[in-house]
């Protein structure tokens, strides 16, 4: 299966309530190499010894071209917890990307590369799935 199918299979899942947190950081390790890498969430700095779960599901959004709302949905019960608390202070990257979508995400390099797997090597493309 190329990631293109895979991010669809995994955006149904977890629109159903199948998929969570987890199973979005299994995917990107699946297809994709990931390189520690400093980023910015609108003012939130993130170094690139913190945060590389946000910096991993953000990059994949990018890379996938997906929606902001798409992208939220990767971080599962962690995005349901913000919902659930929207005054709440938790989860900042969360709280930013809502606030300043992808306007606010830039990168110091490259994140994530797609992988040399048999997986990945069937897509060279990961575009709008």
């Amino acid at each position: 299966m190329n990631v293109t199918d895979a991010i669809r299979i995994h955006l149904a899942a977890l629109e159903a309530g199948r998929s969570d947190f987890e199973d979005s950081m299994e995917l990107v390790e699946r297809y994709f190499d990931h390189t520690p890498t400093s980023f910015a969430n609108g003012p939130l700095l993130n170094s690139a010894e913190e945060n590389q779960g946000s910096c991993k599901l953000f990059a994949l959004g990018q890379f996938c071209n997906l929606t902001e709302a798409e992208t939220l949905s990767c971080f599962g019960r962690h995005y349901r917890q913000v919902l659930g608390d929207p005054a709440g202070t938790s989860h900042g990257n969360i709280r930013q990307f809502m606030a300043t979508g992808w306007s606010g995400i830039r990168f110091d390099g490259e994140p994530l590369r797609l992988g040399s797997t048999p997986e990945s090597a069937d897509s060279q493309d990961a575009s709008r799935p």
